[in-house]
């Protein structure tokens, strides 16, 4: 796979892990996966310095011994990149930061609709079995609700059950 696929799939699991609803929800994990996106390439930008000092410093310290020569290598690498490095880091802790944030709000939004879905669900599902108590018909459009007469019914069917159940927990 080339990278503009692996990064589409990479964006593709974060609205599958989120499942967003509208645009704002969708800017949302768009900005997620692009913020993880970026920390998952940090490690090699650093591997790459490493790489780069090892090559640009080779000739340096060739009378110690090996692992002395490597240490002073990466002693080296260390101080001639120590900005790059630096930089690197508060990339990381600025991305991982924005992320977590921007998942809280994420989150915190989806509690919200998922709430006044419910709740809208059993306002309507009251107004429902009120209509039909009486034998009126009832369209849950003309009070404003995006619900079909099968989704209120099986809602209606739900809360009986969690009823029943209830009062079988109340009564062991």
């Amino acid at each position: 796979k080339d990278q503009a696929e692996v990064y589409e799939q990479h964006v593709l699991n974060y609205a599958m892990q989120f499942d967003p609803q509208g645009p704002r929800e969708n800017e949302l994990v768009q900005s997620i996966a692009d913020c993880r996106w970026r920390l998952g390439g940090i490690p090699g930008l650093e591997s790459a310095l490493y790489v780069r000092g090892f090559h640009e410093f080779a000739d340096m310290f060739e009378d110690e011994d090996e692992n002395q020569r490597t240490l002073l290598i990466l002693g080296e690498i260390m101080t001639r990149y120590r900005k790059d490095f630096a930089n690197l880091m508060l990339q990381e802790q600025r991305l991982a930061r924005r992320a977590n944030q921007e998942e809280e709000t994420l989150k915190a939004m989806q509690r919200k609709r998922i709430a006044e879905f419910d709740e809208q669900l059993k306002l309507a599902t009251q107004f429902y079995l009120a209509a039909k108590k009486e034998n009126k018909p009832f369209d849950p459009s003309e009070l404003g609700f995006e619900f079909s007469i099968e989704d209120l019914e099986l809602h209606a069917e739900a809360q009986i059950h969690h009823q029943a159940i209830n009062k079988m927990k109340r009564a062991s």
